[in-house]
């Protein structure tokens, strides 16, 4: 279900993208084209986020192998490490759901991502805006770019996250298709 609807907004995905620098640090990230492109062929635009403790090509294998359609695939990388992978910002012990402790993390980490994405999308895409789609922290991530940043993004996909009061935009978000699960107690 996820990747369909992944594939549907990259297929749909097609207005023009906001120029712009910021003097914010943009994440290391890992890409990987998918499918059979033609030479020189315009490529829909996707970032995943991955969650906490995650790694960029871990989080990238649930989606390459299976997805049906060429396009172009980012996976930034978190900038703290934690345990085997890496953390977009710290979830303080004594209140790991309290959003409003985890909101600056938020911010600068999606300030970051914001960066990033502006960037890519320009080099790479710049007739489409792209899809961003994060798991847990990348969840929190994308509700962050759909809210702070709706111009930059065709749509969002956050899976378990949530977006701390404080971060909510002034603006009409971008299209978002939020997914939790069922007996999830925590998000």
């Amino acid at each position: 279900m996820i990747v369909a609807v992944l594939s549907l907004h990259a297929i749909l995905a097609c207005a023009g993208c906001v120029g712009g620098d910021r003097n914010v640090r943009e994440p290391e990230y890992v890409e990987i084209v998918v499918g059979e492109p033609a030479p020189g062929q315009s490529l829909p635009l996707l970032f995943g986020i991955h969650g906490l403790g995650d790694r960029p090509e871990m989080f990238a294998r649930l989606f390459v192998s299976e997805f049906p359609i060429a396009a172009r695939l980012v996976f930034p990388r978190g900038p703290r490490p934690e345990g085997q992978g890496f953390s977009w910002f710290p979830i303080p012990v004594a209140s790991a759901i309290d959003g409003e402790a985890v909101a600056e993390g938020v911010r600068v980490a999606g300030e970051g991502l914001a960066a990033l994405v502006e960037r890519l999308t320009r080099e790479h895409s710049p007739a489409a805006k792209p899809v961003v789609f994060g798991y847990s922290q990348g969840g929190m991530l994308s509700f962050y770019l759909a809210a702070q940043h709706p111009d930059l993004v065709a749509a969002v996909l956050p899976i378990a996250g949530f977006l701390p009061r404080s971060l909510l935009g002034t603006t009409v978000p971008a299209t978002t298709y939020a997914f939790h699960g069922a007996v999830d107690e925590l998000i």
